[in-house]
């Protein structure tokens, strides 16, 4: 089922191919619920991982409002620590994500 397929795109978002993981971040919105716990611990452990590249960080800030229930709490602490990251592309993303998930 979508439970098992997405068990297998977790795995992917760490693999060492970065193509995977981005290819595994677009797909991740599609095949989980709103609010989905697994989701959200993948995707925060992308965003606040510092060894993978800035896009990489950007496109799983970008995907996390996409995956939360709105006004989430833990996605908007994740977010709001990323308005004080050393890469600006990262906290313009940040920033445009919150607004995303407070609207």
């Amino acid at each position: 089922g979508p439970g098992a397929v997405f068990g297998s795109v977790v795995e992917l978002l760490a693999d060492k191919n970065a193509d995977v993981r981005r290819a595994a971040l677009d797909v991740t919105p599609s095949l989980v619920v709103e609010g989905d716990e697994t989701a959200i611990v993948a995707l925060t452990s992308r965003i606040e991982d510092r060894n993978i590249t800035s896009q990489e960080r950007r496109a799983a800030i970008w995907t996390l409002p996409k995956v939360v229930k709105k006004d989430d709490k833990r996605a908007l602490d994740v977010l709001t620590a990323c308005l004080e990251d050393d890469d600006a592309d990262v906290m313009r993303t940040a920033k445009r994500a919150r607004l995303r998930l407070l609207s």
